[in-house]
């Protein structure tokens, strides 16, 4: 399911800069783009690696 920066900082009750920062610190293994250019985050990859 796909959800914008302002949809997850709504729910999380952060700012949008705050799920910027931390989008930026994620491992590069774990995020990527779409063909429309938006970042993405690889759910799967992530739950590999915990």
């Amino acid at each position: 399911m796909s959800k914008t920066i302002k949809q997850l900082a709504d729910e999380l009750g952060v700012s949008k800069q705050t799920i910027r920062y931390h989008l930026k610190s994620l491992p590069v293994k774990f995020t990527g783009k779409d063909n429309k250019n938006r970042i993405t985050v690889n759910a799967r990859s992530w739950h590999k690696a915990s």
